[in-house]
């Protein structure tokens, strides 16, 4: 059974509805505004550009301040 370990539960995930209300009305995410196309789930993911790394991408933007 996935989310246990040898027989007992770790953790329980639940909607926090009050965090996300208070997102929304703070304008840092989006309600949905239907359900997404078919194509956004069946289509493969993007691929990283060969050479690209997650890190230096972070620690460039850490020197640029942004």
């Amino acid at each position: 059974m996935p989310g246990d370990d040898r027989g007992r539960p770790v953790a329980r995930l639940e909607p926090d509805d009050e965090r996300l209300a208070r997102l929304i009305r703070a304008g840092v995410v989006r309600a949905r505004s239907g359900k997404p196309a078919r194509s956004v789930l069946s289509s493969p993911p993007p691929q990283a550009k060969k050479g690209s790394s997650a890190l230096t991408a972070l620690l460039n933007e850490r020197r640029e301040g942004r």
